[in-house]
């Protein structure tokens, strides 16, 4: 039988060659019953012994953990020092404290543009409805 240019290019794609197809099955079944058999007479393996870091003392104190919260700590103090001199330079110069709103509040200096009339009952924004 002779063997043309197509048939050879498709010989790699065939499934694994065998020499007696009965042989081979009977191969896999025995390699699936011992599978099977392993699988069903397997112990569970569990390891409950302590890890074998518990006897590293230099872990135990996590000094770059104390470092880095020591450095955040620094810096809220930082800036709370800051704000506790900005509120006080404010409340040496007394920004805001000659403009108080018919409430009694200090008007900001930012909004100090708006009127503290029009949250008053019976200001200007009260008597310009009924126009």
């Amino acid at each position: 039988r002779s063997s043309s240019p197509a048939q050879m290019a498709d010989r790699g794609r065939k499934a694994m060659p065998v020499g007696n197809r009965l042989c081979h099955q009977r191969h896999l079944d025995a390699c699936q019953k011992m599978h099977r058999d392993k699988v069903a007479n397997m112990k569970a393996n569990l390891d409950n012994d302590a890890p074998c870091t518990l006897g590293m003392k230099h872990l135990e104190h996590r000094m770059k953990h104390k470092q880095m919260q020591e450095e955040r700590f620094l810096e809220i103090e930082r800036e709370n020092k800051c704000l506790v001199e900005k509120m006080t330079r404010i409340m040496k110069s007394g920004a805001g404290a000659g403009q108080r709103s018919a409430q009694g509040g200090a008007i900001s200096s930012q909004f100090g543009f708006r009127s503290t009339l029009q949250y008053q009952p019976g200001g200007v924004a009260a008597r310009n409805d009924h126009v």
